[in-house]
C-alpha cells in the first residue's frame, strides 16, 4: 500500500464521523417521516372504515323497519312487493330491496323482473340464508342490467321467533365508489373496500380496472386479522405504498377498508435534501483528497522516492549510495540521516560477512559428508525399531485375543454346563411324561417339547465344545471310513445346486479324537459351506497326512505327525476383518434365525481339545477353505455301535438296587424317577462323599449313576 494511498485513508477516517452523523440524521428524518405516514394512513382508513360503518348501520336499521311492515309480517307478499316499490326511491344508493324465503325463493322484490328468482345459489347470497342475525354477502357481478352489488341480510321471523326467511337489499357499488369519490379521493392516495373473500368492492382511483379483481397474497394476513394495522408493500398496481386498513366494526366483520399513501410523492422533499446533502459531502471529500495529494507529493513523495532510489541501488550491490535528504531538519531529515548511517554500518558489516561466508564454505565442504553418514546410520536404527515395534504390535495383539478368547471359553463353559443340567431335568420329565401319557394331542404335544429340549442341548454340546470343557472320548479313527460313511447325510444336508468332491489319500493315517464330534465338524463345515453358495457351487473335503516338516501346519501345533481333514467351497468367501472374527462364539454374518454363530466355534473347540488346531483361509468371491488338524493315532480301532445291548441292559436292571449320585437336585429327581420307572430301587447321594457313605450303608447296591463334574470330589474320584 502506497504513502499517498495512506494518507488518503487518514483523510477519509477525518471526515468518516461527520459521514456517520450526516447518515444519522438522514435516517433519523426518514424515521418520523414514516411514522406519520404510517399514523396518517391509518387515520384515513379509520374515517372510511366509519363511513362504511354508517352505510351499514343503516341499512340494518331500515332493514329491520321493513321487517316490521304489517305486509311483510302476514307474508301479503303482493302488498309486501307494492311496499317495497315505494320505499326503493327513496334509499339513495340501493338497487333493490325484498324478500327472501330460507330456501332462497324471492317471494318478493321492488324490482319486478327479480320477484320468483331462487338466490340459494349465488356465492353472494349464501351466508345471508344461514346467519342467524345481521349479515353482509360478498361482491355480486350479476345484478339487474349487469349492476355490481353488495347484498345485506336481517332476518325474518314469526311470532314464536322462528326464522322464516330474510329481508335483503343491495347495495350498488357504482353509487358506492361514487359516495366515497366525494369524500376522500385525493393526489397520491387510493382506498379500496374489499369483502371477506379478498374481492375488491371499491378501489379509488381507476374503480373499472380493480373493481371484482382478488387481493394479492401479501394481503391474506390482513383478511384473517380481524384488527386494524399499517403494511409497507407494493400495491396491485406496482406502486409502493403505505396502507392502513382497518376491518368494518358492525358484526359480522365482513368488510375491510384499505387507504393506502404512496412512499414516493411522501418522501420526495426528504430524496431531493439527501440528494443535495450527499453531493455536498462529495465535493468536501474530493477537496480534502485532492489537498492530501498535493501536500503528500511535496512534502513526502519526493524525500521517500530519494530513500527508495538509495535502497534500491543498495539492491544492485552498491552499499555507498547514500540518500541525500539528511540535511532536512524534519521527521523526514532525521529518517535520512538514520539511513545514511545504517548505510555505512551495513557497508562495513558487508565485507565481514563475506569473509564468514568463504570460511563457513569450507566448513560445509566436510560437513556434508559427515551429515549424510551420520543420516544413514540414523535411517537403519529407525527401520529396525519399526520391525521390532510391529513384531511386539502383532504378538500384543495375538495374546490379547488368546486371553479375550479364552475368557469367554470360561465362561461359555459355565453357562452351557449349568444349562445342560436344565435340559437333563426338562427332557427326563419329558420322557416320563411320555411313559405316563395315554392321550395323543398330549403325546404330540411332548413330543414338540422334547425335540425343542434336544435342540437346546445340542445347543450346550456346541457350548461346551467350544470352551472344551466338552467330555470328548477319544480312540483311534479311521478319517476317510468316517467321510465315506457321511456321503448321504451330506449331500442331503448340502442340496442338490451343490457339488461334493472327496479326494481321500489312500495311506492316511488313524486320527486320536472322538469321532461323534468328528462327524459334527464335518457337517457343521459343510452346511456353512452351502449357505456361502447360495446360487450352487463345489464343496471339495481332502484328507492328508501332515507331518512334522509339512509348511502348511499352523505354528500353535506342538511337534509331531497331524491327520488333516480340508473342507474347501466356492461361495462367497470373507473379509480379512470377518475372517479375524469367525472362530468367535455367537459371531455370524447369517440374518437373524438363520444361524447361532456357534457352528466354528464347536469346530475349533472341539479340534484343541483333541490335541490339534485349525487354519482358516478366504477371499471374497472366491470362497473359503478350512483345515483341521488331528493328532496322529498309533493304531485305528473299529467303531462299534450297540444300541440293542444298551437296550437290553436297560432291561437287566429292572429289581435292582442302584446308588445315585449327582450334586444337582433337579438332574437327580429326574434320574431316580427314571431309574424308578424300570422297576429299579434307587438309593440317592448329592455329593460324593454322601454318596461314599450311603456305599457303606448299603451292602446290596447293584451299581452306581454317578455324576461326573461335582464340587469336593468329582465322579472319577468316587
Amino acid at each position: 500500500m502506497s504513502l499517498l494511498v495512506r494518507l488518503f485513508g487518514l483523510v477519509l477516517l477525518a471526515i468518516l464521523p461527520a459521514i456517520a452523523i450526516e447518515a444519522y440524521n438522514e435516517f433519523e428524518l426518514r424515521s418520523i417521516r414514516e411514522k406519520q405516514v404510517h399514523e396518517e394512513a391509518l387515520r384515513l382508513a379509520r374515517l372510511a372504515n366509519s363511513e362504511m360503518d354508517r352505510i351499514a348501520e343503516g341499512t340494518r336499521e331500515m332493514q329491520v323497519a321493513f321487517a316490521e311492515n304489517p305486509d311483510v309480517a302476514d307474508a301479503n307478499w303482493a302488498r309486501c312487493n307494492e311496499a317495497a316499490a315505494r320505499l326503493l326511491p327513496r334509499l339513495t344508493g340501493y338497487s333493490d330491496i325484498g324478500v327472501a324465503t330460507t330456501g332462497g325463493d324471492l317471494v318478493c322484490a321492488a324490482v319486478p323482473q327479480n320477484r320468483g328468482v331462487n338466490i340459494h345459489g349465488s356465492p353472494a347470497f349464501q351466508g345471508l340464508l344461514t346467519a342467524n342475525g345481521f349479515a353482509i354477502g360478498t361482491y355480486d357481478p350479476g345484478g339487474p342490467g349487469g349492476v355490481k352489488i353488495l347484498p345485506f341480510g336481517e332476518p325474518l321471523r314469526n311470532a314464536a321467533g322462528e326464522k322464516t326467511g330474510i329481508v335483503w337489499a343491495t347495495l350498488d357499488l357504482d353509487w358506492l365508489t361514487r359516495h366515497f369519490a366525494d369524500r376522500f379521493q385525493g393526489a397520491d392516495m387510493t382506498l379500496a373496500l374489499v369483502d371477506r373473500d379478498g374481492t375488491t368492492l371499491v378501489r379509488l382511483p381507476d374503480p373499472e380496472k380493480w373493481v371484482g379483481h382478488k387481493l394479492a397474497n401479501q394481503y391474506a394476513g390482513m383478511l384473517q386479522d380481524l384488527h386494524e394495522g399499517t403494511i409497507d408493500t407494493v400495491g396491485m398496481d406496482g406502486v409502493r405504498r403505505i396502507i392502513g386498513y382497518a376491518p368494518l366494526s358492525l358484526e359480522p366483520r365482513g368488510l375491510f377498508v384499505g387507504v393506502g399513501l404512496t412512499k414516493s410523492a411522501l418522501f420526495a422533499e426528504i430524496n431531493r435534501a439527501t440528494l443535495r446533502g450527499a453531493v455536498l459531502v462529495a465535493l468536501c471529500l474530493g477537496l480534502a483528497l485532492l489537498a492530501a495529494w498535493i501536500g503528500g507529493r511535496a512534502f513526502l513523495g519526493r524525500p521517500i522516492e530519494a530513500l527508495l532510489r538509495a535502497a534500491e541501488r543498495w539492491r544492485q550491490g552498491d552499499y555507498a549510495a547514500r540518500s541525500g535528504v539528511a540535511e532536512h531538519h524534519s521527521e523526514i531529515g532525521q529518517l535520512g540521516r538514520a539511513f545514511d548511517d545504517m548505510a555505512g554500518e551495513l557497508e562495513q558489516r558487508e565485507g565481514e560477512r563475506q569473509r564468514a561466508e568463504q570460511q563457513l564454505r569450507q566448513f560445509n565442504d566436510t560437513l556434508e559428508q559427515r551429515v549424510a553418514d551420520r543420516t544413514n546410520e540414523l535411517v537403519e536404527a529407525t527401520r529396525r525399531l519399526a520391525l521390532e515395534s510391529e513384531e511386539r504390535q502383532r504378538a500384543e495383539i495375538a495374546l490379547l485375543h488368546a486371553h479375550r478368547m479364552e475368557s469367554i471359553g470360561q465362561l461359555t463353559g459355565r453357562v452351557a454346563h449349568d444349562f445342560n443340567n436344565l435340559l437333563a431335568a426338562v427332557l427326563g420329565n419329558l420322557e416320563i411324561a411320555q411313559m405316563r401319557a395315554k392321550e395323543e394331542n398330549v403325546l404330540r404335544l411332548l413330543a414338540g417339547a422334547a425335540r425343542a429340549a434336544e435342540r437346546g442341548a445340542r445347543l450346550t454340546e456346541q457350548l461346551l465344545a467350544f470352551s472344551r470343557k466338552q467330555h470328548l472320548q477319544p480312540r483311534p479313527v479311521e478319517i476317510n471310513e468316517m467321510v465315506r460313511g457321511m456321503g448321504e447325510i451330506l449331500e442331503r444336508s448340502i442340496g442338490e445346486t451343490v457339488r461334493l468332491e472327496e479326494t481321500l489319500a489312500p495311506d492316511l493315517w488313524p486320527a486320536m479324537t472322538d469321532p461323534t464330534q468328528i462327524e459334527l465338524v464335518i457337517l457343521n463345515l459343510a452346511i456353512n459351506a452351502r449357505d456361502a453358495m447360495p446360487l450352487g457351487g463345489r464343496l471339495s473335503i481332502e484328507t492328508r497326512n501332515a507331518a512334522a516338516d509339512d509348511p502348511q501346519r499352523p505354528a500353535e501345533l506342538a511337534p509331531g505327525d497331524y491327520v488333516c481333514i480340508t473342507v474347501a467351497d466356492t461361495g462367497t468367501g470373507m473379509s480379512e476383518e470377518v475372517l479375524a472374527r469367525a472362530p468367535e462364539p455367537f459371531f455370524t454374518t447369517k440374518d437373524a434365525g438363520k444361524g447361532s454363530g456357534l457352528g466354528l466355534s464347536m469346530v475349533y473347540g472341539v479340534a484343541r481339545q483333541s490335541g490339534g488346531a485349525v487354519a482358516m483361509t478366504s477371499r471374497v468371491g472366491e470362497g473359503t477353505t478350512v483345515r483341521v488338524y488331528l493328532p496322529r493315532a498309533a493304531e485305528a480301532e473299529a467303531r462299534v455301535e450297540s444300541p440293542a445291548a444298551a437296550a437290553a441292559d436297560f432291561a437287566a436292571l429292572a429289581g435292582r438296587t442302584v446308588l445315585l449320585i449327582d450334586d444337582d437336585e433337579d438332574v437327580r429327581q429326574v434320574s431316580a424317577a427314571l431309574l424308578q420307572e424300570l422297576d429299579c430301587k434307587v438309593v440317592e447321594a448329592e455329593s460324593g462323599q454322601s454318596g461314599l457313605a450311603a456305599l457303606d450303608g448299603n451292602p446290596g447296591i447293584d451299581l452306581a449313576v454317578v455324576d461326573f463334574a461335582m464340587p469336593g470330589m468329582n465322579g472319577v474320584k468316587v
